[in-house]
């Protein structure tokens, strides 16, 4: 059924497909993604300052418990007012975030904020 939705195919109408796709994105584990750290891509946590649904300090601890299992896993911080909605919201900003990653990946950005440290009084 998600490749149906995905292609447009779907006949089981969009209220079905999109049902089932956030099932299978609310169903899936990245802890069984990736069982050891071996040979793993860097992991990028962006966190959101104003975000309620994720919360940055959620974001945080998410990718101190990554780098704490040895995986190469860094936290960032996006400052911003529109929330959740922020990545659709700050286009620029989050580019300007991200944009050493995408050019070279073992680059380290500006604003990395080193995991186990506080920052803008967020919990680690």
């Amino acid at each position: 059924m998600i490749t149906a939705f995905l292609t447009g195919s779907s006949h089981a109408g969009p209220t079905a497909s999109y049902a089932t796709l956030t099932h299978v994105m609310d169903s899936f584990d990245v802890r069984h993604a990736y069982p050891s750290p071996k040979s793993q891509p860097r992991l990028t946590f962006v966190g959101i300052t104003s975000d309620w649904l994720f919360r940055p300090q959620d974001v945080r601890a998410a990718a101190e418990r990554f780098a704490a299992r040895d995986f190469d896993a860094s936290y960032h911080e996006l400052p911003s007012t529109h929330g959740h909605d922020a990545f659709l919201a700050e286009t620029d900003a989050l580019a300007t975030l991200l944009r050493p990653l995408t050019l070279d990946p073992h680059s380290k950005i500006k604003s990395t904020r080193k995991l186990g440290n506080t920052s803008k009084g967020t919990p680690p």
